[in-house]
């Protein structure tokens, strides 16, 4: 039993710290309507603009709600989702690669171009 407790010890303080540092959001806990907004990605396009009548500058929303429009087959939705997430974090170089990729299959090769520049300029190496 001692050898048990000699080994065991490390790992239940670890727990005790980390429990210790748990800490709930500084908007309160954890509600119904923020665990409904949780995975944006695998979500419906009604469910995302649900989340963003809540949150309208989640910039992570906009993306799924971009991503749900393209999925849809909704190229001019998901072209105004992006150009949204686009306008509130212009530093994304994911979002300008985003949209820079839909524009091209549009056939805007002067947007995509531009967009992809830009997608360079804030993650070199990864615009296409």
């Amino acid at each position: 039993m001692p050898r048990l407790l000699d080994a065991l010890w490390p790992i239940g303080l670890l727990v005790l710290g980390a429990a210790v540092f748990v800490r709930t959001p500084a908007e309160g806990p954890l509600t119904t309507a923020t665990q409904f907004c949780a995975s944006p990605f695998d979500e419906t396009v009604e469910r995302l603009e649900g989340c963003l009548s809540r949150d309208p500058s989640n910039v992570g929303l906009l993306t799924a709600l971009a991503v749900a429009h393209e999925r849809d087959g909704r190229p001019d939705a998901a072209e105004a989702a992006y150009r949204r997430a686009v306008a509130l974090d212009p530093r994304d170089g994911e979002l300008h690669r985003r949209l820079a990729a839909l524009l091209a299959a549009r056939g805007d090769a002067a947007g995509a171009h531009e967009h992809a520049a830009i997608a360079d300029r804030w993650q070199p190496g990864r615009s296409r």
